[in-house]
């Protein structure tokens, strides 16, 4: 079982996935909000909320949980998904975990996966999964940007700053008819502003929205967004990422980072 901390995430996990098992027998299922998910599966796909309700629906399935991942685990692990993640580990026995009330040895191996770790996930990690019983495998480059990707620091006058974003972003249309770029904001009021301060840019321009329509986010140019587009996204022709704010945290600086330099990416 595969837990995502966004919608998005979680589809862009199941097509992933669902290239790689053709002809395996594997069998993919995703989490439906509908609650038409699929019994028969091998790897099941959602997020926690969704989780949490299927097992809560199919009580007989949980035990035959192997493993249980935590993508984006340092938000999953927040405090705003205390109580749904206390119902999936009530429902699914984790091995070696205090949350396992029938036999410790036996239930899921559970595996936190992130591209940041702070010291305190850690600590909450160990409070899942008895200490002894853990392993962190970490890359050199934790908390790294990637080494290809190019770091300026523009220093302007807030007055001036919806004026100098549309000097930017007209010289990053510049490079092409495909790329795209992505302007973070501190909160989805000034994203708003943002987006309609630029409704006379010639190119498109568009909120993001994990809800909207595929279509509408490959016809889109220049995409707004909060840090809910920073986690795991992965969007091939993004060729810039401006800051029109400083994340408060230097964890979501890398992150949004992260969305550009891609192995996918067209703009390597």
């Amino acid at each position: 079982v595969i837990l995502a901390v966004t919608s998005l995430l979680k589809e862009q996990i199941f097509s992933v996935i669902s290239k790689f098992v053709p002809k395996t027998g594997i069998v993919v299922s995703m989490c439906g909000s509908k609650g038409n998910t699929a019994d028969d599966w091998d790897i099941l796909v959602g997020t926690p909320g969704l989780v949490q309700k299927y097992f809560q629906n199919n009580k007989n399935c949980s035990a035959d949980v192997k493993h249980l991942i935590l993508e984006e685990a340092d938000m999953i692990l927040d405090d705003s998904f205390t109580e749904v993640l206390t119902e999936i580990f009530a429902l699914v026995p984790v091995a070696h975990s205090i949350t396992n009330t029938t036999d410790v040895t036996s239930g899921a191996r559970i595996i936190f996966c992130s591209a940041t770790c702070a010291e305190e996930v850690e600590g909450l990690a160990d409070g899942v999964v008895d200490r002894q019983f853990l392993r962190f495998i970490k890359s050199p480059r934790l908390h790294s940007l990637l080494p290809n990707i190019e770091m300026k620091f523009i220093r302007v006058r807030e007055k001036d700053k919806i004026a100098r974003l549309t000097e930017l972003l007209t010289e990053d249309m510049k490079r092409g008819n495909l790329n795209q770029t992505m302007v973070f904001c501190k909160d989805r009021a000034t994203a708003s502003y943002v987006y309609q301060q630029l409704q006379s840019f010639e190119y498109k321009v568009r909120m993001w929205n994990s809800l909207d329509d595929a279509d509408e986010e490959e016809s889109a140019r220049v995409i707004i967004a909060t840090d809910a587009a920073s986690r795991g996204i992965d969007l091939p022709r993004l060729s810039h990422v401006i800051n029109y704010d400083l994340s408060a945290h230097s964890v979501d600086f890398l992150h949004r980072a992260g969305r550009i330099g891609r192995l996918s990416s067209s703009f390597l």
